[in-house]
């Protein structure tokens, strides 16, 4: 329909107390009309079709997609996510249903680490809880992991967040000898939840729970990773012999800027200057020295090698094969 034949819907959305709910995304299904609810968790919005079809969701509660048949005024009460609410989260002293949780903590389960095929766990956690920043600024085999910080840097010395691994605090390693496959749950403290680790505590702690045996039949379960990686960039260097004229042009730039010119083409036939004083000042470099960089005749005294380009290749294979076997009798 046209412009003009819009319907003007209102209302408020409450929870199950009768509270508004502030935020709350009100959409016209499949499309991208919508609104929020304001402070009073009143909404006002035109739809199209009197019959549409609006789509409400706030998080950690249950969204809901209701038919107007024709309404204007369209009062919503949300439910509590109650699947969200009962999800246990891992603290410094214990663990806790998420709906009891007071202080500020994040939670990512195994299952979703999994999903990004990276080499170190640490890795895996960009991007997935908020709060939490991990930078990686190094390709190196064995020194890929991620830099954690959460919210920010917090100290003057040591910023790293405190690893602790089914209650070991600082155990050798860390994160970045875990196989992601056998993690359970990660739950990041960012406040006073983490004030049970004291000092070592400032910078926040990162709680990592292991997977458990479980009774039951057998599973075995086998996975297989391919990926390529590549130098993000590749410095582009002088050769030996254009270093080598730098250097010469180094030197040079240590005399007065009158005898730049003449010293440069001094240096470039003759290998020497004889400066206006009477001062001869021999090049670090000679012209043979330029011609032999250049030709090659004499590798073993001026080499000319791109080291860059002998060890590295463009692109790297990286493999990953995870073989499990969960679950067997009691003993």
């Amino acid at each position: 329909m046209g412009l003009f034949a819009q319907v003007k819907v209102s209302g408020i959305v409450l929870d199950k107390d009768k509270e508004p709910l502030i935020g709350v995304s009100i959409l016209v299904k499949n499309t991208v009309q919508g609104t929020v609810t304001d402070v009073d968790g009143s909404y006002s919005l035109s739809v199209p079709d009197a019959n549409a079809t609006l789509v409400f969701s706030y998080t950690g509660f249950t969204s809901q997609e209701i038919a107007l048949g024709g309404r204007t005024k369209l009062d919503v009460s949300l439910e509590a996510d109650q699947l969200l609410l009962d999800e246990v989260i891992v603290v410094g002293y214990g663990i806790q249903k998420k709906e009891t949780v007071t202080g500020a903590v994040s939670s990512l389960k195994g299952s979703d680490l999994v999903k990004s095929p990276a080499m170190n766990v640490s890795n895996s956690i960009a991007g997935r809880m908020a709060g939490v920043v991990a930078v990686n600024r190094s390709g190196e085999p064995g020194y890929d992991g991620s830099g954690i910080r959460i919210r920010g840097s917090n100290t003057l010395n040591n910023n790293d967040a405190l690893i602790v691994i089914d209650g070991i605090p600082a155990r050798a390693g860390g994160l970045d000898r875990l196989n992601p496959n056998d993690i359970e749950k990660i739950s990041v403290l960012k406040d006073a939840s983490a004030a049970i680790y004291g000092a070592r505590a400032a910078n926040g702690v990162i709680l990592i729970t292991t997977k458990r045996g479980k009774v039951g039949k057998p599973e075995l379960s086998y996975s297989f990773n391919q990926g390529y990686s590549q130098p993000t960039q590749l410095p582009k260097l002088a050769d030996a012999a254009q270093y080598t004229e730098m250097l010469n042009d180094l030197d040079i730039y240590g005399l007065p800027a009158s005898e730049w010119s003449a010293a440069t083409s001094a240096y470039k036939s003759t290998g020497s200057f004889t400066r206006p004083n009477g001062q001869i000042r021999k090049a670090p470099f000679q012209p043979s020295d330029f011609e032999k960089y250049k030709d090659g005749s004499d590798p073993w005294s001026h080499p000319n090698t791109d080291w860059y380009a002998e060890t590295l290749k463009r692109w790297s294979p990286q493999q990953r094969h995870i073989f499990k076997c969960q679950g067997g009798p009691r003993i």
